[in-house]
């Protein structure tokens, strides 16, 4: 549960953030809906079809100062920009337009909280190879692809080198790094 205080410095910052918007682009935003249910390791995310912005509580409670100065109006300005320029901008130049100019934030894409909420580092990926037996070029993919070949035994690649293609597991060896 998130501190009345706490709750309240969001609240007011996001009625901040809409008034800067209609002070410097004329642009009347609707209420926005505030839910406190994001997790992972993302600090916040807007949902523009829904003028709906979603904080990570857990960030809130860890990071309150950085989430209320700077997330809080990073996702305000995501409501911002699709409305004023009539699409969805995601981290286009369009939304660091915003940023810039209405807020006068840096537009970072990521947050800079460091580890994950569990306290531990992100671990390095396993990366495994795929080599192209026509000219021995390495390919390095993730475990996503491996996955997909393990549970279907085929793979549909072309090698970015000689563009042999390749199609089922017995062209293939699969090796981890």
């Amino acid at each position: 549960m998130i501190p009345d205080e706490l709750r309240q410095q969001v609240i007011e910052k996001i009625v901040e953030s809409k008034s800067l918007a209609k002070q410097k682009l004329g642009l009347e935003l609707p209420p926005i809906t505030l839910l406190f249910d994001l997790k992972g390791n993302r600090a916040g995310e807007a949902w523009s079809y829904y003028n709906k912005i979603r904080l990570n509580e857990d960030y809130l409670r860890r990071f309150p100062d950085t989430m209320v100065s700077q997330t809080i109006p990073h996702e305000v300005a995501h409501l911002v920009a699709d409305k004023y320029y009539k699409k969805n901008c995601h981290h286009t130049k369009l939304w660091c337009n915003i940023m810039v100019s209405v807020y006068d934030l840096p537009p970072r894409r990521t947050h800079l909280y460091g580890k994950s909420l569990d306290g531990r580092t992100r671990k390095a990926s396993k990366y495994y190879t795929l080599i192209c037996k026509r000219c021995l070029h390495i390919h390095k993919f993730g475990h996503i692809w491996k996955n997909r070949i393990a549970l279907t035994g085929i793979i549909h690649f072309r090698c970015r080198n000689c563009q042999n293609y390749f199609c089922g597991l017995e062209q293939i060896t699969l090796d981890i790094e």
